[in-house]
């Protein structure tokens, strides 16, 4: 592995907005994955979770932050109907969409320069080489 932290939240992209996990025990580094010469593999240490879990992108839109206690990104879903209490998940934009990434990056650059936490690793820019 390339490098390691102790204690962090990561934010990855998903196939809607971003997710957050709080670990510890966490290292990553580079290793050849489907047609990615040098896709980014992540193991980590959930909070209040026993095994280790391992996460490898060959695209990856994935951000470490030191420590834990950071804000959830925000929300995937429409709110529901507060008149008749249904309630029906719709998301706020379609799969895949640039503007998810957009929303993240402003939320994270806010969340910043408001509280000066600091970044661990930010693979977001990050190119993979696929194989010839």
């Amino acid at each position: 592995m390339v490098g390691s932290i102790a204690k962090g939240t990561l934010h990855i992209s998903a196939l809607f907005g971003y997710d957050k996990i709080e670990a510890t025990q966490i290292e990553w580094g580079f290793v050849d994955y489907a047609q990615y010469r040098n896709a980014v593999r992540v193991t980590l240490l959930p909070k209040r979770m026993r095994r280790r879990r391992e996460l490898t992108k060959g695209s990856p839109k994935l951000i470490i932050l030191e420590g834990w206690g950071h804000p959830n990104p925000p929300g995937k879903f429409k709110p529901g109907d507060p008149i008749s209490g249904f309630v029906h998940k719709v998301s706020r934009r379609l799969s895949c969409a640039d503007e998810w990434d957009t929303e993240f990056d402003l939320f994270l650059q806010a969340y910043l320069n408001v509280t000066g936490a600091k970044i661990a690793v930010d693979f977001r820019r990050f190119k993979t080489d696929e194989k010839s």
